[in-house]
């Protein structure tokens, strides 16, 4: 991982990461046999799922964050990630990582009413991911 930070003193900071994970033995989840899984669906309507390992997975991306303040009392917080994984080994070889989403996006407006009062807003993009 390496990163690059800024911060002007004032408030705003901005920063962009770059990272590259190697994973041995990472758990995972996949789809549950009906032999071992005989309930169906749960209350959501998600089939079962349960734990394997992957002996080798990669996952690599960047990351960017940004704080804006807005006047005195206010701020816009970001952040943005992209992550890009590859199981290497196993029945999946070849495929994403299950439940790790390639675009991952948060913004959060915040305000100071007080030094005991703080209120926010935030929105939360999660984009597609395999599912298992």
């Amino acid at each position: 991982e390496i990163g690059l930070l800024y911060d002007d003193g004032e408030g705003f900071n901005a920063g962009l990461t770059l990272f590259n994970n190697d994973f041995k033995d990472k758990i995972t989840r996949v789809a549950c046999p009906l032999s071992q899984c005989t309930e169906g669906p749960n209350q959501f309507g998600a089939n079962p799922t349960t734990y394997m390992n992957v002996d080798k997975a990669v996952s690599r991306g960047v990351e960017a964050n940004l704080k804006l303040p807005l006047g005195r009392d206010w701020s816009l917080t970001s952040s943005y990630t992209f992550t890009k994984s590859e199981q290497k080994t196993g029945q999946y070889q070849g495929q994403p990582l299950n439940q790790l989403p390639k675009h991952l996006f948060t913004t959060t407006v915040n305000w100071q009413a007080s030094d005991a009062l703080e209120a926010w807003a935030r929105v939360n993009y999660r984009g597609k991911e395999s599912q298992p």
